[in-house]
């Protein structure tokens, strides 16, 4: 959702240079040179300012070739005997699984298939697109994707997602233009 859009912030804010990092741990803002950071998660952080900028939805996406092929949208059952395809860090200190575990909790579905994992979640829908099995995704993601038929979500059972996510940035630097300039565009973007 965000790098699709970060042209215009740049257009709007031509003084502001942008470096752009991602990556699976939080950022040590002690040690390291960021303004701010966008987190996935509860949105408590000591010694951190955070906003809340949106929630999401879970649910399971794959190929409609691949949906057709296990017969997923008439027996979503057949899940159990799909390729998993596992965000492995969809947030700080979680384990491949727990996307997925949270998922097949809510809706009473026991899985034990085979997976895959991956250190991005992008990886893992761009495998799920590919045909290669069923990626659990976040309805921020994969608008696109479905929108354009590369994926499709054949059991629609969305979950609400544990965790949201966060603007951060050191308490220190409220008020900072720069960072005050990014919320701003940033909620614009998401209504």
């Amino acid at each position: 959702m965000l790098l699709p859009r970060l042209h215009l912030f740049a257009k709007a804010y031509p003084d502001v240079t942008l470096h752009l990092r991602t990556r699976n741990d939080l950022v040590d803002f002690k040690a390291e040179a960021f303004d701010c950071a966008i987190y996935f998660g509860h949105g408590k952080y000591s010694g951190l300012t955070s906003h809340h900028m949106m929630d999401d939805a879970l649910v399971p996406v794959c190929s409609p070739e691949y949906a057709e092929s296990y017969r997923l949208y008439t027996h979503p059952e057949m899940l159990a005997e799909c390729h998993l395809l596992h965000d492995a860090a969809p947030w700080a200190s979680a384990s491949m699984s727990d996307e997925w575990l949270y998922w097949a909790n809510a809706n009473g579905i026991s899985l034990d298939g085979p997976n895959h994992s991956f250190d991005r979640a992008d990886l893992a829908l761009d495998a799920a697109a590919s045909g290669m099995g069923v990626a659990m995704g976040r309805m921020t993601y994969i608008k696109e994707f479905l929108e354009a038929g590369k994926l499709v979500a054949p059991i629609d059972k969305p979950v609400k997602s544990p965790f949201s996510y966060f603007l951060v940035y050191r308490e220190e630097q409220e008020g900072n233009a720069k960072i005050m300039a990014f919320k701003k565009w940033l909620l614009s973007q998401l209504l």
